[in-house]
């Protein structure tokens, strides 16, 4: 049965109403190129395809766009030739489908059209999800901005797999997506491949879409690889439309969390929480409370003075707080079983779980969402959600009175630093270390190696390069391996200098407290999404330095001093001129990089010779922790 034009008419009066109320106009890509400084632009066809009719911005010329408002709606009167050609055009969508392709130029991931302006305005009225068009991309011209960046990495991206209905704002998520779905970035897609991501995204939107409201498709494509971060996407592509709803259901805080793009919420220094002006009146009794806690270790304390150092503070935890907690720890726990333990806790009645290694970021994230009455922390930096803290120390700080020390020992301006692995934290220690030492010596040059890297001889790299003195991994005294901290090799003998030393014990007392005291939740952030990151200094305890009495006396007096001015916060380790290896200038002379920009640290300082080793370089126990806290985005799949 045919349409009638009545029918039409009555479509087009809503459509004109709600162009009139929308006002403005599509975006016009003449002006966007021109504003670019885009005169000949690369470009290149990319045939027919289904282009997603949210992406569709604007039109190509001005001239184009003055008949629409901003959200493609028709402005022109009912009677004009513009008015009848669109009813036709809905008449022919709804008794036959609008087939003839439309053709667009497609910029930045957004579409502008040449021809077909009214086939897209009907289709816009009507919800439809896309259009085909004959589409040409035009290339931007290269430039060293995040959004130009991202917009290659999408277009390796889109090669391989003819996406183009997913797009973020951060370089480095399209290698995450393709490794989050088992593939290679310069992997081919196949058409099943296709056709299962596609599956799996649709459901998720529509799920997602049905728990927050209406998100745009770079909201939802940064939602979807957090999800592909904490669900496998080989279960996901076989779960039922219910066992997804209760996953997206779930994980709602982390999408959201997500989808804001609010940065952690990070404590610097422990904070004391006041008491209320009633309470401070009248003293209220602390309710009788005992309190579970549990120590989940990736490594025995026997074989990890990593390990060893948690293990000290949980027994420090029971003197502490006698019969108010009790605590128990378990080691060698496999990032595949760490969910189990965090279940078996849970039935056990544990009400605070701390995770010791971010090898079990993903897992604590999973049980947090999965238990949200139960507390959990994990070690490590820059990836918490609302369900899960996070906690670390600032060995940044230590790591640049090292620097300083280092420098005062080398006669001939040339230090060595050996990193265990390239993840948050290690980065920012390795240039504190290098700046440390450029503030006393000018001339001094840091090598670098890195002792995760198979096949690497670190002997040699020190006898090649002439290097007595360096900071190596560090290491708890007592060990069987006397190459730790700062040291100094001269004349085969063995000088250890200076060690860092951590104390969580200052960390875990005051988070019990916190939480016997019913003071937890005073860390939240009000009204927010954010996770919290405690990341203590000096200033707390949390982290020291013990150096040797064998230090010259002026050198003695160069370390307390910069150790009282790192503490007090009048002395920054990463204030300016910060210069990188590639001559940027990172930070000019009277600025200092924030937290955040520390934790993030990609780059080596200019006098350390050397590089961040790539994910490929790395031994298999590197490339786990890489897997949740590299500093390069791309690697990471979380």
């Amino acid at each position: 049965m045919s349409f009638t034009a009545s029918g039409a008419a009555a479509h087009y009066e809503k459509a004109y109403a709600a162009g009139l109320k929308q006002g403005g106009a599509p975006a016009v890509l003449t002006d966007i190129l021109a504003a670019d400084n885009v005169s000949y632009p690369a470009q290149y066809p990319l045939g027919v395809m289904q282009i997603p009719l949210e992406q569709v911005a604007g039109t190509y010329t001005k001239s184009r766009s003055d008949s629409f408002s901003s959200g493609f709606y028709p402005k022109m009167e009912e009677g004009s030739e513009f008015a009848d050609k669109w009813k036709a055009l809905c008449r022919a969508h709804l008794e036959e489908g609008i087939h003839t392709p439309v053709k667009a130029y497609e910029y930045m991931n957004l579409y502008y059209i040449v021809e077909g302006n009214k086939r897209v305005s009907v289709l816009k009225y009507f919800d439809a999800d896309s259009i085909a068009a004959d589409v040409t991309r035009i290339m931007p011209p290269i430039a060293d901005t995040e959004a130009v960046r991202v917009n290659y990495e999408y277009i390796d991206f889109f090669h391989q797999t003819g996406i183009n209905y997913i797009y973020f704002r951060t370089q480095g998520c399209f290698h995450r997506l393709m490794r989050l779905v088992g593939k290679s970035f310069y992997e081919t897609w196949s058409d099943d491949d296709r056709a299962d991501f596609n599956s799996v995204y649709t459901r998720f939107r529509t799920e997602l879409e049905h728990e927050t409201g209406h998100c745009s498709y770079i909201e939802a494509s940064t939602a979807f690889l957090t999800f592909l971060a904490l669900y496998d996407y080989a279960e996901l592509k076989n779960m039922s439309v219910t066992d997804l709803r209760d996953l997206v259901l779930k994980s709602v805080s982390a999408l959201e969390l997500a989808i804001s793009g609010e940065q952690a919420s990070i404590r610097l220094d422990p904070s004391e929480a006041k008491a209320g002006f009633l309470q401070a009146l009248i003293p209220v009794s602390r309710p009788s409370l005992h309190l579970r806690a549990a120590f989940l270790q990736h490594k025995s304390p026997e074989e990890s003075g990593w390990s060893r150092s948690h293990e000290r503070a949980r027994l420090h935890l029971q003197k502490v707080f006698g019969n108010e907690i009790s605590t128990f720890s378990r080691s060698g726990i496999g990032p595949d079983e760490i969910g189990d333990a965090v279940k078996e806790a849970v039935s056990d009645g544990t009400d605070l779980i701390f995770t010791t290694s971010s090898v079990f970021l993903k897992e604590s994230i999973r049980s947090a969402l999965e238990y949200p009455t139960v507390k959990i922390l994990n070690c490590s930096l820059n990836k918490p959600q609302k369900a899960v803290r996070t906690y670390y120390a600032r060995m940044y700080e230590v790591k640049f009175l090292m620097g300083a020390i280092a420098a005062t020992l080398a006669e001939n301006h040339r230090l060595g630093f050996i990193a265990d692995f390239p993840i948050y934290g290690t980065i920012a220690g390795i240039n504190a270390f290098a700046l440390g030492a450029q503030m006393i010596d000018p001339k001094v040059k840091v090598y670098l190696n890195w002792s995760c890297i198979e096949g690497v001889d670190l002997n040699a790299f020190l006898w090649e390069n002439e290097i007595s003195v360096i900071c190596g991994k560090d290491s708890e005294l007592g060990t069987q391996d006397h190459r730790y901290g700062l040291y100094r090799i001269s004349e085969g003998s063995l000088w250890n200098i200076a060690v860092p030393v951590w104390n969580w014990s200052v960390f875990y007392e005051k988070i019990i407290r916190s939480v016997l005291d019913g003071t937890w939740k005073s860390d939240e952030p009000k009204g927010s999404t954010q996770g919290i990151n405690y990341w203590w200094g000096m200033s707390s305890g949390i982290v020291n330095l013990i150096y040797s009495r064998r230090l010259p006396t002026g050198t003695l007096r160069l370390v307390r001093s910069l150790r009282d001015a790192v503490a007090a916060g009048t002395l920054h380790p990463f204030s300016g001129p910060l210069l990188s290896q590639d001559g940027r200038v990172r930070k000019g002379v009277s600025e200092t990089l924030s937290p955040e920009e520390i934790i993030g640290i990609d780059w080596l300082a200019d006098n350390v010779i050397g590089s961040i080793p790539e994910a490929s370089e790395l031994d298999p126990e590197a490339r786990l922790l890489a897997d949740y806290q590299s500093v390069r985005t791309g690697e990471t799949i979380l």
